[in-house]
């Protein structure tokens, strides 16, 4: 298996992997068609099949994501900050794939209103 020079191997280039029957990644297809609203679910599913595709990396898992009260000055309604478990990968695995994943995500994607929240605010 190849990698590119930020480390992925050829799993990151699998445009066909469904993460719901609603959308599925391929990532600069989805940075074209501009932020795709999706669940909190399917976002901490794309970004840990994101993180599972580096050395090293396999049992790093997205566990939470956090909402911004309101969209930044990207447009991005939630935070680069994100909840791991390592999965016991070491930190020298997963920090360089980090800033690269969510920088990607933040422009691919935004989240859904949550249920019961004031769609207006969100």
């Amino acid at each position: 298996m190849q990698s590119d020079p930020g480390g992925r191997s050829d799993l990151a280039a699998d445009a066909d992997t469904t993460l719901s029957a609603d959308w599925s990644i391929d990532g600069p297809a989805l940075i074209d068609t501009g932020p795709l609203a999706v669940d909190e679910a399917d976002l901490m599913a794309w970004l840990s099949s994101q993180f599972q595709t580096y050395p090293g990396c396999a049992a790093v898992s997205v566990e939470r994501v956090f909402r911004l009260n309101a969209p930044d000055s990207h447009g991005c309604n939630w935070s680069r900050t994100l909840f791991l478990d390592s999965g016991g990968a070491s930190p020298l695995d997963y920090a360089p794939a980090y800033a690269a994943i969510v920088d990607e995500a933040r422009k691919a994607f935004n989240l859904k209103p949550s249920a019961g929240a004031d769609a207006t605010l969100a």
